[in-house]
């Protein structure tokens, strides 16, 4: 079970979460016409997630935020007419 099966629990279209190489986004990206600067832009910025650099939860959602963070799951509900328009 990960977040997609969670986005999608109640039914409507499934969601498939892809995660490309950085060489497949790059091929991709440029493929559908996205500058190439922005392309390497993107890989770089993902790259400390992708080698599994995340931080733990922290309060900083919550300091911005001026409210507790809401997880996967209540997100997917807040927001499930989005993921299937």
């Amino acid at each position: 079970s990960g977040p997609t099966d969670l986005l999608d629990a109640d039914g409507g279209a499934p969601i498939t979460f892809l995660e490309p190489t950085p060489e497949e986004f790059r091929k991709g990206g440029i493929e559908i016409g996205m500058p190439p600067e922005y392309v390497e832009l993107l890989i770089d910025i993902t790259a400390p997630s992708r080698a599994g650099a995340v931080s733990p939860p922290n309060g900083t959602v919550q300091s911005i935020l001026g409210r507790p963070p809401v997880g996967i799951e209540q997100f997917g509900r807040d927001h499930a007419a989005v993921w299937h328009s």
